[in-house]
Order: C-alpha cells, then structure tokens, then sequence
C-alpha cells in the first residue's frame, strides 16, 4: 500500500514538471517573430547577409526557385511588391510545414539563409551579361530595376495555405 503512494506521488509530480515545461515552450513560442526583410531593402543585399524573406514561388527548378518578395500586413495577409529574390536549397535544408514537392510554382515560403555571392546587384548584372545569349532560365530577373538577390537558405517554412497573398 505505501508502495503505491510514493509511485501516485512520483508520477503526479512527473505530471506537473511535463506541463510546466510545456507550458513554459509554448510561452516562448508565442513571443517568436518570424520578421522578413521588407521587399525595398532585398535589393541592398550583399553575400554573406543573413536574410528572412517571405516569397511567392513563380519558378521552381531543381534545388533552386525564384519568386516574388511579399511583405507582412498581418500575421496572415501579404502583399505583393516589385522586388524578386532567388533561392537556393539543398538536402541539409530544413522543411517545415511540408516538403519538397510542396515547392512549386504559387507556393508561399518563409526563406532563412545566407546571400550568396551569386547575389547582389552587381553579381546579378554580371551574370546577366554572361548569360545574354543563352536561353538559361536561371539567370537573373530585373522587375522594377530590382535585381534578384539569391539565398541559400538553411530553412524554408512553407506558408501556402496559412496566408493569403493580396
């Protein structure tokens, strides 16, 4: 019989420490900001920038798409601006909320990575003169004299579905 009292006592308080835990993680989550860059500044970029940036996929090619930056209105709504950005990925990307075959074109993504030297307003005009008379469909895309900026991401959060695009 006291057996079984300690092993109440034991449990109950293994109980108690799993909801302050979970109760503590999920605070913590609440507080998270997913902030993206602002469409204005994906131009400014440089390699090496960390950069956030929310995108609506309008090419997809094998471990590479380019889309259209979108900025934040609300936690649900984003609006379209003139700005593009390309992104990169690779087998040791993190996927969240989906998968690769989730990446297509009109798909919505949270993009966290790295610009790569492939990135930039100088080295996109420059791939842009190299590949002038090639029919390459990644080379670089000017909207609005925005040249795309390309990341190489560490983490891409698929958000077609949770947001709408306006």
């Amino acid at each position: 019989m006291r057996s079984n009292r300690i092993w109440v006592f034991v449990l109950t308080g293994l109980a108690v420490l799993a909801f302050l835990a979970m109760q503590r993680g999920v605070s913590r989550a609440m507080k998270m900001k997913a902030e993206a860059t602002p469409g204005a500044q994906v131009a400014q970029f440089k390699p090496g920038d960390a950069a956030k940036v929310v995108l609506e996929l309008t090419r997809v090619g094998d471990g590479e798409a380019e889309g259209r930056v979108l900025e934040k209105k609300t936690e649900t709504v984003y609006r379209r601006t003139t700005a593009s950005a390309r992104v990169a990925w690779t087998g040791s990307t993190a996927i969240v909320m989906g998968k690769v075959p989730d990446l297509h074109a009109g798909a919505v993504i949270h993009v966290t990575g790295t610009v790569s030297k492939g990135g930039g307003e100088q080295a996109a005009q420059a791939e842009a003169r190299q590949a002038a008379g090639s029919q390459m469909v990644r080379s670089p895309v000017v909207t609005s004299q925005v040249v795309t900026s390309k990341i190489v991401a560490s983490q891409i959060v698929v958000l077609t579905g949770y947001v709408q695009v306006q």
